[in-house]
């Protein structure tokens, strides 16, 4: 359950796709956490809240995304122990998590 680095978020609306850039992803059991170290209502963040889902790409794959979900603090006792020591100390407390499917 490394973190990595994405090239970013895409979602489709009206038949056109934007793509924006996302922190770090973390790999849980059903889908990704992705730390919101920069803005907890980011734009990319809320649109994928709004749309219900869209796609990510991490590691040369792509996944549809689906239930995002905003988190708290509480998200990090589900990240690997050094992940969610880091998150604390550099003050990430927003979270966006959901679920996903490889493409």
């Amino acid at each position: 359950m490394a973190p990595a680095a994405v090239s970013g978020v895409r979602r489709t609306l009206c038949s056109i796709t934007a793509t924006w850039p996302a922190t770090t992803v973390i790999r849980t059991k059903t889908g990704f956490i992705v730390g919101l170290a920069y803005n907890a209502n980011a734009n990319w963040a809320l649109n994928i809240l709004a749309a219900d889902g869209g796609a990510i790409s991490r590691g040369g794959r792509r996944y549809t995304l689906s239930q995002p979900r905003k988190r708290g603090a509480e998200a990090r006792a589900d990240l690997p122990e050094p992940i969610g020591f880091t998150m604390r100390k550099l003050g990430i407390d927003a979270f966006l998590e959901f679920d996903a499917t490889r493409i």
